[in-house]
This record gives structure tokens, C-alpha cells and sequence, in this order.
């Protein structure tokens, strides 16, 4: 409803929606409203680009409200590791939604048999913290350690790995770090 409602009708060409296994892609003509920044999107803050469309939409009950509609995509995404992204040019915006679905699948279905043969102590590893992470709403390194059977510096390059592989979620900062499943 955004790229319909925030579309800027002066210029020509289509709205872009890109599927994709791990997100879709929707790219509108027109970019910012002059005078709000990408920032001040991100707060909330809508002016309407066509006024008379967004009623139309209001009153048959397809929108809610004006300037909800990146709040709610935010909340949507609060507690997965992937988040959406916003991106503008002077002419252009474009919102990028993860597949939570895809990264959920990621993690169900992780096997490192792709990088090597050699990898099979380091995919029982993952799947040992998979679990446990499974059974535990959040993880501390020193219970992946005791899960492991490892170092502190090795059960630190596990938790890399897998925040990069997009496997977990962390949390907090320093000494009170935790990780989740992501989505």
C-alpha cells in the first residue's frame, strides 16, 4: 500500500517488486518527500505525496492510519536477527523485507556439507549449539563451553561463525552477552 499511496505519479516508470528466496525488494519511484530525511521516516513521521489516493484507501479500510505502515514493519521484524532496510535516492526508495520463513529454514535445516568433508566436527558443533539454543530461551558462551566441551577462545569462534551464518541472534553487550535462535 506504501509504494501505491507514496508513489510519485510526475515521473514515469513502474514500482519494482523483486522476489527473492531470502527477501523481497520494492522499489518506488519518486524518493523522499522534500524536506523529511531518511531519519525522519524511520520515526514515523509521513507527509503524503497524494492525498486524495491515501483517502480513498482510508476510507475503504485498506490503510489504518497515515505513517504506520515502517512502524509496524518494525515491530514485525523486533526480534529477528535480520532487519529491514531502508534505502533512498533523490528519485527513488527502496524497502527491503527478510524472509523470516527463510532464515527460520537455515537453522532447522543447517548442514555444512557444501564447504567440506573436514567440516563434520564443526557442523556437529553448530548443531550441538543449535539445540541447545532450542531447548533454552537464551545461551551464554560458558554454556555453549560446558555443551562444546571447549575453550573460551574456541567457543568464542563458534558464536562468530554462527551470528555471520545468521544461525543466532545476540544479545546485550560485554559481560552480560546471550544469544537465540534467530527467527
Amino acid at each position: 500500500m506504501n509504494a501505491v499511496i507514496h508513489r510519485e505519479y510526475g515521473i514515469g516508470g513502474p514500482t519494482l517488486i523483486s522476489i527473492f528466496d531470502d527477501r523481497i525488494e520494492f522499489v518506488t519511484i519518486g524518493g523522499l518527500v522534500k524536506g523529511l530525511s531518511l531519519a525522519d521516516i524511520k520515526l514515523g513521521v509521513s507527509m503524503l505525496r497524494n492525498k486524495n489516493l491515501a483517502n480513498v484507501f482510508y476510507r475503504l479500510h485498506l490503510i489504518e492510519a497515515y505513517g504506520t505502515g515502517l512502524l509496524k514493519i518494525d515491530e514485525c521484524y523486533a526480534d529477528c536477527a535480520v532487519k529491514p532496510q531502508l534505502l533512498a535516492t533523490d528519485n527513488a526508495f527502496k524497502l527491503v523485507l527478510p524472509n523470516i520463513n527463510f532464515a527460520a529454514k537455515r537453522v532447522k535445516n543447517y548442514s555444512l556439507a557444501d564447504e567440506s568433508k573436514t567440516a563434520s566436527k564443526k557442523e556437529e558443533r553448530y548443531q550441538i549449539v543449535l539445540e541447545l539454543a532450542r531447548q533454552n530461551s537464551l545461551v551464554t558462551r560458558s554454556m555453549i563451553e560446558k555443551a562444546l566441551h571447549v575453550s573460551t577462545s574456541t567457543a568464542v569462534l563458534v558464536l562468530k561463525k554462527m551470528l555471520q551464518l545468521g544461525l543466532l541472534k545476540k544479545y546485550g553487550e560485554g559481560r552480560n552477552v546471550s544469544y537465540s535462535l534467530a527467527c
